[in-house]
């Protein structure tokens, strides 16, 4: 299978280098495509009055692209043409202040050099005044009759030093805006929300997939110990997310975070979240009593049933667990979901000199497996997808398994129970790097998991398949499919993405020769599962494919 599609893959990126080597980036007659999308903020957004955004979008053209042009409330605001040349893609992010609170539709149009535009990209944001009542989630609302909470504004505190490495480059973060719940927003006791900052990455080192924001101290309102963070070059920015509960306690609370490497260094600017949970008003009216009826039946009933407990939104999880490895040697991590949730799936990430040869479901959590090929310690994480809010589900893992000769590729091919369908999966080979695994991922056709391998060795080897069956639900699972090109010498990474009400319960890769697959994970938003990798050819790019798998619910 990956053979045909490699095959396919090459003669397609020939015809795109010949048609680019025509075309390259000359006016082209004929109105040519153009399109852009907004990458961020999400529409429905809070920001806060007084404060710079930034509109980050993306423009796509045909015939290459000459501006983008921002409009606020249908004027336009701002253009902005690349730094330099004309470009088939630009990307960028287009300041705005709000000076009055309420909605405003906020909309960029891309044009080619041809003077062509896209259609119109619009999200509507909410501005409001700076620690006032900021409606970004459920909960997150004002309580009539309140007593007042006093404005709390952003991160004050006196940023510390950066951190330098052993290679010479400095670790260092600046905080830019609150995305979403801007410290002070008054909430009511125990609502969930999702706090997200954008930060800048303000040194020199670049930021590698693995590279975690961590809870430092305060009140960390139920969220996790670490989320893990996506690639962010030095000098860009990208924006971070924790999904959070409020208290169940009145007054004002606060959690601090802030960065990790994946060498263990904390550095950055602290990161918080401050959110205020007003007490009642005292002077509520106490109502009179009412004196009880004395003609109460004497049969009536004296047992009141028990209701039971409302039911929650089906909703999925992140559990993590990291250990470090010391270099040269193996090593495995374990992360356990709570006892209230089945786990679906689970993932991996490290750095790309590390690589896991295995994974798979350990009790009501996720395992996996690396050896470290480096030449010092190195930190791997481990992390579990929990579902949580579907009573009567569980999950069995099913095996497979396939003998390989020496030079050849085969398939192992675990296939699910009638009645039930695979939300992930996973693999075990071997440590020494005798099979090379390079798909793993959601069956073709049908309900089970695959994994393909590659013999470098001068024997046979066995490898295994394992897949994550959810039986009691009545869902269905789809896998969906992303495919990049990444450049020699390059890392890179596919994020395939569910939508429709979808649940991400897990996620694979198929990947091209001389593609090092050192993470494979789901913790960045949602609704997407992200697959990062290291192109070792020397003068060749080459393809990957993320899949992701996404739980439908009747």
């Amino acid at each position: 299978m990956l053979v045909r599609e490699k095959n396919l893959a090459r003669v397609g990126l020939a015809v795109v280098f010949l048609v680019g080597a025509v075309l390259a980036c000359a006016p082209l007659s004929g109105g040519k495509a153009v399109a852009i999308v907004i990458n961020s903020p999400a529409s429905g957004s809070s920001v806060a009055v007084g404060q710079e955004i930034l509109i980050d979008s993306t423009a796509t053209a045909n015939a290459c692209v000459a501006r983008v042009e921002l409009a606020v409330a249908g004027v336009v605001v701002r253009r902005d043409m690349p730094p330099s040349g004309n470009p088939t893609t630009f990307r960028v992010s287009q300041p705005w202040t709000p000076a009055t609170e309420g909605q405003t539709t906020i909309s960029v149009v891309a044009y080619d050099v041809n003077g062509n535009s896209s259609d119109a990209a619009s999200i509507t944001l909410q501005a409001v005044s700076s620690g006032g009542v900021v409606p970004t989630s459920p909960g997150a609302t004002a309580v009539p009759g309140a007593t007042e909470v006093p404005p709390v504004t952003g991160p004050t505190e006196t940023p510390p030093p950066p951190v330098t490495t052993e290679a010479g480059c400095t670790l260092d973060s600046q905080y830019v805006t609150d995305v979403t719940i801007p410290d002070g927003t008054i909430m009511t006791l125990g609502a969930g929300f999702v706090k997200t900052w954008r930060v800048r990455n303000s040194g020199t080192c670049d930021w590698d997939a693995g590279f975690q924001l961590v809870f430092v101290s305060g009140n960390q309102m139920n969220g996790p110990a670490s989320v893990l963070l996506p690639a962010v070059a030095a000098g860009a920015q990208t924006d971070i997310s924790v999904s959070l509960t409020a208290p169940n306690s009145y007054g004002t609370h606060k959690g601090t975070w802030r960065m990790r490497s994946i060498d263990g260094d904390v550095f950055g600017t602290n990161l918080t979240v401050v959110i205020a949970i007003p007490a009642p008003a005292t002077d509520t009216p106490v109502p009179t009593e009412t004196p009880l009826p004395t003609d109460v039946p004497t049969n009536a009933p004296t047992d009141v049933p028990t209701l039971p407990p409302p039911a929650i939104a089906p909703y999925t999880q992140y559990v993590t667990s990291q250990v470090n490895v010391g270099a040269g040697s193996t090593g495995a991590a374990i992360a356990t979901c709570p006892s209230d949730s089945v786990v679906v799936g689970g993932g991996y990430a490290a750095k790309h000199t590390v690589t896991f040869y295995a994974q798979y479901k350990s009790g009501n959590g996720w395992r996996g497996d690396a050896k470290n090929n480096d030449g010092s310690s190195q930190q791997i994480t481990v992390f579990a997808v929990c579902l949580y809010g579907v009573p009567g589900a569980s999950v069995t893992q099913v095996h497979a398994q396939a003998t390989v000769t020496p030079g050849d590729r085969e398939k192992a091919l675990a296939t699910c129970p009638a009645g039930s369908v695979a939300t992930g999966g996973g693999f075990h080979a071997y440590p020494d790097g005798s099979l090379r695994v390079y798909n793993s991922s959601k069956a073709d056709s049908g309900e089970g998991w695959q994994s393909w391998v590659y013999n470098n060795s001068g024997s046979n080897k066995t490898h295994h398949a394992y897949a994550m069956c959810l039986s009691g639900t009545g869902g269905t699972t789809a896998r969906i499919l992303k495919s990049v090109d990444i450049a020699s010498g390059s890392t890179g990474y596919a994020v395939p993405t569910c939508g429709g009400g979808s649940l991400v319960t897990g996620g694979g890769f198929a990947a091209q020769d001389d593609l090092l697959i050192y993470s494979s994970s789901g913790p960045y938003s949602d609704d997407e599962w992200r697959v990062y990798v290291k192109n070792t050819h020397a003068s060749e790019e080459r393809l990957l494919f993320g899949y992701a798998v996404c739980l439908s619910l009747p």
